[in-house]
């Protein structure tokens, strides 16, 4: 489970229920779900804050995930770039900035899988430590995973598991290694 990054009892998510409509806001109260995200008030006390610096890169097809992500990694100091496709995410990519210090990819993306998206992401930036976001992951795909050097967080997952892994990847991107 996703869990809102939000203070107070309410979190304010970017909602689109029709593609051919611009994104509302729409409060999600504490406990509420919506898009497989869910909100849990107070968490956010309780949990050890990860504070860091440098350029994140969101490539998830869900404007609800996004949100929570770049929400909690921007408290946190980082600096966030969100893309909802591969194509988006080569651009992205392209910007000219320092490097990346590591990409948060689902794999079921409009375009392509997220596996592609961080093999297209490694050519430009071999070493990125990148992490692979699935509702439905498989031993061919924890297999992948191990063979390529990212990390899976299975979906739905929440802000605490989001931390450590994040942790790890900053880690990583100063060694200049990949995920084990």
């Amino acid at each position: 489970m996703l869990t809102a990054p939000a203070p107070a009892e309410t979190l304010t998510a970017v909602v689109t229920t029709n593609p051919s409509q611009s994104p509302r806001a729409a409060p999600l109260d504490a406990g509420e779900t919506h898009n497989g995200v869910a909100t849990k008030a107070g968490s956010r006390a309780k949990a050890r804050r990860l504070t860091g610096e440098g350029r994140l890169l969101i490539v998830e097809d869900e404007a609800v995930i996004r949100f929570v992500l770049r929400t909690e990694f921007e408290r946190a100091g980082f600096t966030v770039t969100e893309a909802g496709c591969a194509a988006e995410a080569q651009v992205a990519v392209h910007e000219s900035g320092p490097p990346w210090i590591g990409a948060f990819v689902d794999y079921l993306l409009p375009d392509l899988t997220g596996d592609e998206v961080i093999a297209q992401l490694r050519r430009v930036q071999p070493q990125l430590p990148a992490v692979l976001m699935s509702g439905q992951v498989d031993e061919a795909m924890e297999r992948l995973a191990r063979e390529r050097g990212f990390e899976i967080l299975h979906k739905p997952f929440s802000l605490e598991r989001v931390r450590p892994v994040l942790a790890q990847m900053v880690g990583v991107h100063r060694s200049g290694e990949r995920l084990p």
